[in-house]
């Protein structure tokens, strides 16, 4: 019996075994991201329908929750480039982790804090202007990934992204959203971070003393959780790096390695 057992759920053991041979140590941050996507989504849900001050507290714990998933999806890239990482399961996993945070759980979080502040959910109409420019930030994140996944193996090297990064899309988004401005600017930069994510515009790798600097803004926004008024003063520092990027960043791709192989002036 237990042989015949064995035989029937070899594959199924078999493949827990694989999955222990090809993790890594950089899969390990990957799942931590994924975990404060899945955090995030539990804390911006609970608070839901408090009181205004709870709410406000609760979408501030679900977004920090996000940024510490921005830090682990930045860990894992450095830790798979000093050789912990590149194993067969890291690109994918990658992949699944930031749709899980960046796109799908930093729609939710910004609805459900434009939801309880806004006042647009009181009508169908209004809760279709919440719902509409969310859904389409999703979709675009999803088909973002789906292309970076798609061309990942086509044997090109390149050394910036196509179309602005899930991260930078989520840190842009619950910003504004952190910052507390105008629902209307929240629904409306959704939509132009959207067509940016699967836009061909070139956007840099943020790596050397940029990275640096963007954690330390990153990790200050955490630090001053329980300064409600400080965290929003560095939270618009965050916003007006991310600004920068978004504007300047294409031109720094173009003055350091040219015009793409399609692109005017190319070749």
């Amino acid at each position: 019996m237990r042989a015949y057992l064995h035989a029937a759920l070899r594959d199924e053991w078999d493949g827990l075994d694989r999955i222990n041979r090809d993790l890594r140590l950089a899969d390990l941050f990957t799942l931590i991201n994924a975990l404060m996507g899945l955090g995030a989504l539990v804390a911006a849900s609970r608070v839901a329908g408090a009181d205004p001050v709870t709410r406000a507290n609760g979408i501030r714990l679900a977004i920090e929750l996000v940024l510490i998933g921005v830090i682990m999806d930045g860990v894992d890239g450095a830790v798979a480039r000093l050789g912990k990482g590149n194993g067969p399961l890291g690109g994918v996993l990658d992949t699944l982790a930031d749709a899980v945070t960046f796109v799908t759980t930093s729609a939710v979080v910004a609805f459900i804090s434009l939801y309880g502040t806004s006042g647009l959910g009181a009508h169908w109409y209004g809760l279709g202007l919440l719902v509409v420019p969310m859904a389409f930030y999703m979709v675009c994140g999803l088909l973002r990934l789906a292309r970076f996944e798609a061309l990942r193996d086509d044997g090109k090297k390149r050394q910036y992204f196509s179309g602005i990064p899930s991260p930078a899309a989520a840190v842009t988004l619950l910003s504004l959203v952190l910052v507390q401005v105008p629902a209307w600017l929240v629904l409306v930069s959704a939509l132009y971070i959207g067509v940016l994510m699967v836009s061909r515009i070139r956007f840099p790798k943020v790596r050397g003393w940029g990275a640096v600097v963007s954690v330390a803004v990153l990790v200050a926004v955490l630090a001053s959780f329980t300064d409600q008024v400080l965290q929003r003063t560095i939270a618009w520092l965050l916003l007006a790096l991310m600004a920068l990027y978004v504007v300047i960043g294409p031109f720094m791709v173009l003055a350091r390695h040219g015009p793409g192989p399609d692109l005017p002036g190319a070749g």
